[in-house]
């Protein structure tokens, strides 16, 4: 929900958890809060 914001910015890798992780921080949400990177966390996912 919100506002689209338009960031100019492309984020990119070779590890999708990872990738995921930042852009979640460049948005201001603390990646624990969001709910596929904890899953991921659980299974040993990422880095």
């Amino acid at each position: 929900s919100g506002n689209p914001v338009e960031m100019n910015l492309v984020i990119a890798g070779t590890d999708p958890v990872a990738v995921d992780a930042v852009g979640a921080a460049v948005m201001s949400i603390p990646p624990p809060d969001v709910k596929h990177l904890l899953l991921a966390e659980k299974k040993g996912l990422g880095t």
